[in-house]
């Protein structure tokens, strides 16, 4: 479990680092918000979770904010 958390923290660090030294910090902010949507789906799907209202305000709060973004 160590390994995955810390290739994880690497994988983020990285992709960090390329988006400020390519002058990407739009994208960095999108694909950050979608890593949120997408680890919500899974739970969803995967493992049958159920959102609050509060939760689904702030999903689409994400939603709205990467379509003003585009």
């Amino acid at each position: 479990m160590f390994a995955a958390f810390g290739g994880s923290v690497a994988a983020y660090w990285l992709f960090r680092r390329v988006c400020i030294a390519k002058g990407l910090a739009v994208t960095e902010g999108v694909f950050g918000s979608l890593i949120t949507v997408l680890t919500v789906a899974i739970g969803l799907m995967m493992f049958k979770e159920s959102l609050s209202a509060k939760q689904m305000a702030g999903l689409g709060l994400i939603l709205v904010g990467l379509f003003l973004i585009q």
